[in-house]
């Protein structure tokens, strides 16, 4: 046991006095801190459409069981969602919120969410306007790697209208 302690201190002592050494050069590992990033960005957008999808899903299931729609998402809980999930949008300006903004039918034009009426909450909006609901991502910031190059730019456009 003593010869183990006197070992580990032996090295602890070397590694404390050798000289530090890179294993990657500044630019090396300023270009894999940007990857990471990146990467995390990418797994954060990917979420949030995912869980833009659950939130569809529920809606449907929501019209399927009651024949009607539901006033706002937090009527899909806990029945349709375990919870409203989280918006993680990877952007700075937005903080990761489960926040719900309903939206009067007004913010729509031909349909579709008009992005110069909303609040940029970085939440979830829902809107119902007659027979149509539309849930999306409360936010007029672009996404920074779409998945698909044809797919609407803009958060508040990623939605499934109903």
């Amino acid at each position: 046991m003593r010869q183990s302690f006197i070992f580990f201190a032996a090295l602890a002592t070397a590694l404390a006095c050798a000289p530090s050494t890179k294993l990657f050069s500044d630019s090396s590992s300023r270009a894999m801190d940007a990857e990471a990033s990146k990467v995390r960005v990418q797994a954060d957008e990917s979420q949030t459409l995912s869980f833009l999808g659950n939130i569809d899903s529920a809606i449907a299931a929501y019209y399927h069981d009651t024949g009607s729609i539901p006033p706002d998402i937090k009527s899909l809980v806990p029945k349709y969602l375990f919870e409203i999930p989280i918006v993680e949008l990877g952007l700075p300006d937005y903080r990761n919120t489960r926040m719900v903004t309903v939206y009067p039918s007004s913010i729509l034009k031909d349909g579709r969410v008009n992005g110069k009426k909303i609040k940029n909450t970085g939440g979830w909006g829902y809107v119902v306007n007659g027979n149509q609901v539309i849930a999306f991502v409360d936010s007029t910031a672009a996404l920074r790697y779409p998945l698909d190059t044809h797919a609407p730019k803009y958060w508040y456009q990623q939605s499934g209208a109903r």
